[in-house]
């Protein structure tokens, strides 16, 4: 439908209700997995002995099962499953196609990783290494993730995939650095899944895309019925790894980022918080001449606290400049991907 006397750029795309409807059922479907496997992941965690006990850089008070992050894998990868014949049945495209099959291959990786490191403490270098593996999973050429074009040049397929493995990598390691208050990752990751939806449903009709992206977001919101403030169950290396892996996976698979030099910019607006965390915890450590994977206090969250601020007010500031970064982010891809 057309509207007299408003700019193209102003407009969207017809809805597909029938599609859109597709995108909520993921939503739902991904929440309610989550809801119902959380519990059975922190009963796992406690009989494996894989709990977060208090210490000087903590901030709970008594101990509290990690491995919450297989319930937030096993909920987005039992939805894809779920979820693509329904989008076979609609759009007639495979769900499961070699790309998506080389993140979920990847995501078993980075997530079994993590969970070893919740359970033994896997060596910094030794847990880089194993980052690096999952990450090279994607760009296999059986699966084929990875960028091809970044500043409207198109890339070498090698130069493509080192900067694919080192973008899964570093995202992974933001989120990592991130997880210090309940809920928070979990949060940020959920904003930055919704985002991804909202950009690839009114943008780029990219359905399957969204459904991930869906998915991801659900399994992030129902794990937050217990990891939210207080918290009842942390992710753990094994949930902050799967989320970094798999928002960085899905931000190559989607291209939005590579279209144009100025859009480059859009994941790393949904990015900001985590990134400019990291960043500043990277340039902290070498000034102090400390490795740069050395835990300290000094994150952003830390500062927050240090402030004066509780918990919850430590987060929910953290998920609104979050959203501000998603908004800002939201204008661009727009202004950039649709004429």
């Amino acid at each position: 439908m057309n509207f007299p006397g408003l700019p193209p750029a102003l407009l969207t795309p017809a809805v597909d209700y029938e599609k859109l409807g597709l995108v909520g059922m993921a939503l739902l479907v991904a929440m309610l997995l989550a809801v119902v496997l959380t519990p059975v992941a922190m009963r796992l965690a406690k009989r494996a002995g894989v709990m977060d006990h208090p210490h000087a850089r903590r901030v709970h008070t008594h101990p509290t099962p990690r491995w919450g992050g297989l319930a937030i894998f096993a909920a987005f990868a039992l939805t894809v499953f779920i979820m693509a014949p329904f989008h076979w049945n609609m759009d007639g495209n495979n769900l499961l196609n070699p790309r998506v099959l080389g993140i979920l291959a990847g995501a078993v990786l980075v997530t079994a990783l993590g969970a070893l490191d919740d359970k033994f403490q896997v060596p910094a270098k030794l847990k880089l290494l194993g980052q690096i593996l999952a990450a090279s999973v994607l760009v296999l050429p059986v699966f084929g993730v990875r960028m091809v074009v970044a500043f409207d040049a198109d890339l070498h397929p090698l130069l493509g995939a080192l900067l694919t493995v080192l973008w899964v990598v570093a995202v992974t390691n933001t989120i990592n650095l991130i997880d210090g208050l309940d809920g928070l990752a979990a949060g940020i990751s959920g904003i930055a899944a919704l985002t991804f939806v909202v950009i690839s449903v009114t943008m780029k009709g990219t359905i399957g895309f969204a459904i991930l992206a869906a998915a991801l977001a659900g399994a992030c919101l129902g794990f937050l019925r217990y990891n939210y403030h207080p918290a009842k169950v942390f992710m753990g290396d094994a949930g902050s790894h799967f989320l970094g892996f798999t928002i960085a996976a899905l931000s190559v698979l989607q291209n939005w980022k590579v279209a144009t030099g100025v859009a480059f910019a859009v994941p790393l607006l949904i990015l900001a918080v985590p990134i400019f965390d990291t960043t500043f915890a990277i340039v902290r450590r070498l000034r102090r001449g400390q490795p740069i994977f050395s835990p300290d206090k000094g994150h952003l969250h830390h500062r927050l606290l240090n402030m004066g601020l509780n918990q919850q007010q430590v987060v929910v500031t953290i998920y609104l400049l979050t959203a501000l970064g998603c908004t800002l982010a939201l204008l661009l891809a727009r202004a950039r991907l649709w004429p």
